[in-house]
C-alpha cells in the first residue's frame, strides 16, 4: 500500500513480537451491522436445516464469502487490506473464513477448548494470521476469546482428542492467559501458534464473531505441499486488487499486476476459464459504465471464483480428527475416488506424519500423475 494508516504500527509491532495482538479497527458501524446480520441469517437457515448439536450451540460456519455477496465483499474491506499488507507482504490471499456464534443458554457444548490452529493444519510459509472480529459485545459470561497474554513460549504444544466436544485439545494455565472482552469492530490477530479458546454463553443473548484467516499467496500444507485455503486474493503488488483490477479493466492490454492475477486464476482453475473471463468483462463493463455498485458485485463474484465441486484442505477434512477412523474411511472408499482419497491421506499425515504407508502412497500417486 502507499500508506500505512498509524493504527496499524503498534498491532503489527505486538503482533510480531508476541504472536497475537489486539486493536480497534475503523469498521463503520454500517459495515459491522450488515456483516453481522448476513452471519445471523445464515446461522438460523443452518440452525434449522442440521441436526448436529454443534449448530445449535457454537455452529462452525466456514467459507461465508461463497454464500454471501456481502461477505465475499468485506474480506477485501480496507481495513483487512491494510493489515495484510502492512504485516504479511506484498501478496496475499484470504485463506479461511468462518462465523464463531454462541447460543444464550449456557450449555458446555458451546465452549471452545484450547487450541493451537497450527497443531490442526500446518502450513509454510509461515507469518499468516486469523483476524477475529467481535461483531457482538464479547465479555467472560458469553464466551469471550480467551488467549495466552503471558508466556514467550512459542511451540507447538501436545495436544489430546476430546471425544464430547470433537476437538484436539492443549493444556493452558490460568496464570498464562486472560479472558480478552471486547467491544463490536475490535478484533484480535493471532498466529498459528497462539493457544486461544472460548467458554459457553451463560447470558441471554447470541455472541457472534468473523473470524479470517489470511497468508502470504502460495501457501501450502507442510505434510503434502498442496496449496491450502480458498486462495482468495486481496493484494498483490503490495496494491489491493480492486486497485490492479481496476488497472486492467481500464487498460486491458496492460502487464501489471492485475493481468497476472488474472492469469494466476485462469492457471489455478482452467476447468472455469470461460466463467472467469466472463465474470471479468461484467466487472470491466461495469467499471467503465461508472456503475460502482455492480462492479464491486463482479469483482467480488471474480476474484471468489470456484469449482463447484472446490473443496478446501482444512474444510470438511480437519473435522476427521482420529487417524484410525480416517485409516478406516479409505478402506471403505478403495480406488473409487483417487480425489478423495489423495486428500484423506493428507488429513492423514497432517495428524500422523509417521505414516510410512500413507506418505508411501501420496508419493506413488503424485510420481503417476507427472
Amino acid at each position: 500500500m502507499s500508506t500505512t494508516p498509524d493504527w496499524i504500527d503498534p498491532i503489527a509491532d505486538h503482533f510480531r513480537h508476541k504472536g497475537w495482538a489486539r486493536g480497534v479497527a475503523p469498521f463503520d458501524s454500517h459495515t459491522i451491522a450488515s456483516v453481522r446480520a448476513e452471519i445471523e441469517a445464515i446461522w438460523e437457515q443452518r440452525r434449522n436445516a442440521s441436526p448436529d448439536r454443534f449448530a445449535v450451540h457454537r455452529p462452525e460456519l466456514p467459507r461465508l464469502h461463497r454464500v454471501s455477496a456481502t461477505l465475499g465483499a468485506f474480506v477485501r474491506h480496507p481495513v483487512l487490506v491494510e493489515l495484510a499488507a502492512r504485516i504479511i507482504g506484498p501478496d496475499v490471499d484470504m485463506l479461511w473464513n468462518q462465523a464463531h456464534c454462541k447460543a444464550p443458554g449456557g450449555n458446555p457444548l458451546g465452549r471452545y477448548p484450547w487450541h493451537q490452529d497450527g497443531f490442526y493444519a500446518p502450513v509454510e510459509p509461515t507469518g499468516g494470521y486469523s483476524c477475529w472480529i467481535a461483531l457482538t459485545p464479547t465479555r467472560a459470561a458469553n464466551g469471550a476469546l480467551a488467549g495466552v497474554t503471558r508466556d514467550d513460549d512459542r511451540s507447538l504444544r501436545p495436544h489430546v482428542w476430546n471425544p464430547e466436544l470433537t476437538y484436539y485439545v492443549c493444556e493452558v494455565t490460568e496464570e498464562e492467559s486472560d479472558v480478552l472482552e471486547m467491544e463490536p469492530g475490535e478484533f484480535v490477530l493471532f498466529d498459528a501458534l497462539w493457544p486461544h479458546g472460548s467458554g459457553p454463553n451463560t447470558t441471554g443473548e447470541p455472541r457472534i464473531a468473523y473470524s479470517l484467516s489470511f497468508a502470504q499467496a502460495g501457501t501450502r500444507l507442510k505434510a503434502t505441499g498442496q496449496p491450502y485455503g480458498d486462495r482468495v486474493p486481496i493484494v498483490r503488488a503490495g496494491r489491493s486488487v480492486d486497485d490492479v483490477m481496476a488497472e486492467l479493466a481500464r487498460d486491458p492490454a496492460g502487464t501489471g499486476p492485475g493481468h497476472h492475477l488474472l492469469e494466476e486464476l485462469l492457471g489455478r482453475m482452467p476447468e472455469i476459464g470461460d466463467l472467469i473471463r466472463s465474470r471479468f468483462a461484467m466487472y470491466r463493463e461495469a467499471l467503465l459504465a461508472g456503475d460502482d455498485a455492480r462492479a464491486a458485485a463482479c469483482l467480488t463474484e471474480l476474484v471468489c471464483s470456484a469449482p463447484d465441486e472446490a473443496m478446501v484442505l482444512g474444510d470438511l477434512l480437519r473435522s476427521r480428527g482420529i487417524p484410525d477412523e480416517i485409516r478406516r474411511e479409505l478402506r471403505d472408499l478403495g480406488n473409487k475416488d483417487p480425489q478423495a482419497r489423495r486428500l484423506l491421506l493428507g488429513r492423514l499425515l497432517e495428524l500422523d506424519p509417521g505414516d510410512e504407508a500413507a506418505r508411501a502412497e501420496l508419493a506413488a500417486m503424485a510420481a503417476v500423475e507427472s
